[in-house]
């Protein structure tokens, strides 16, 4: 069960947070927090799996952004799964980013 998922830049600006589960906006800001903290102090080199209070956090930087999902604890072959399935989102991401792009170009060209 995704518990929930979070994207943030670099610097730790919050993008996106979309909670699963019912929490206090206090504790909410407290987790986000906490949790970026740790994602952005670990090395490029270390893996993308982490567990933290009891939640698997699986995550991934894609260009500035950090892509960040809790999840319960799973299996090996689960946390693979769960991966791809985040590679996928990424993909189609930037698919639709690029089709942003190219309809606001040719918005701006024949407008």
């Amino acid at each position: 069960m995704i518990h929930f998922i979070l994207l943030f830049s670099r610097q730790g600006k919050i993008r996106l947070q979309k909670w699963y589960e019912a929490r206090l906006e206090r504790e909410k800001r407290k987790v986000t927090r906490e949790l970026t903290q740790v994602i952005l102090a670990r090395k490029p080199k270390m893996s993308n799996f982490l567990e933290w209070k009891g939640l698997q956090i699986v995550y991934k930087r894609y260009a500035s952004l950090f892509f960040c999902f809790a999840i319960d604890k799973v299996s090996c072959v689960t946390r693979k799964v769960t991966l791809k399935t985040m590679t996928m989102l990424m993909m189609m991401l930037m698919t639709t980013g690029a089709y942003a792009c190219w309809r606001g170009l040719n918005h701006n060209l024949f407008n």
